[in-house]
């Protein structure tokens, strides 16, 4: 009877490890693979598709105020959690290749621009 009693006792340590290790994994997969996101990745694809190398603009905000000669360089999806609201910022570059990050639901125009240092104007 003793035997029986340790075999269930064990039996129930090992059920309760087995449900600790399925719910850490289900909360590594929830909880931190979602932060490493996966459509960053097809964002940025996308977006390399629209901006040539090299292509320079001038970017006109939703509150009017205008960035003049920057490049697109990549995309960056800030998660809710780390205290901004959910969405995506554009980094550009301006000629002295410093960052510049936009919103990307504040931009309202984009407008192409010759290459800063191009003198065939």
């Amino acid at each position: 009877m003793n035997e029986l009693i340790v075999f269930f006792f064990e039996a129930i340590i090992i059920v309760i490890a087995g449900v600790l290790f399925v719910g850490l994994i289900a909360l590594f997969f929830d909880a931190i693979l979602p932060r490493v996101a996966k459509e960053e990745k097809s964002y940025n694809d996308r977006i390399k598709k629209i901006f040539k190398e090299g292509e320079y603009f001038n970017v006109r905000l939703s509150d009017g105020q205008q960035i003049e000669n920057v490049r697109y360089d990549k995309t960056v999806n800030l998660m809710q959690d780390q205290g901004w609201p959910e969405c995506l910022f554009a980094v550009m570059r301006d000629a002295n290749n410093r960052k510049i990050l936009v919103r990307l639901n504040s931009v309202r125009v984009m407008q192409g621009t010759n290459v800063v240092g191009d003198k065939s104007n």
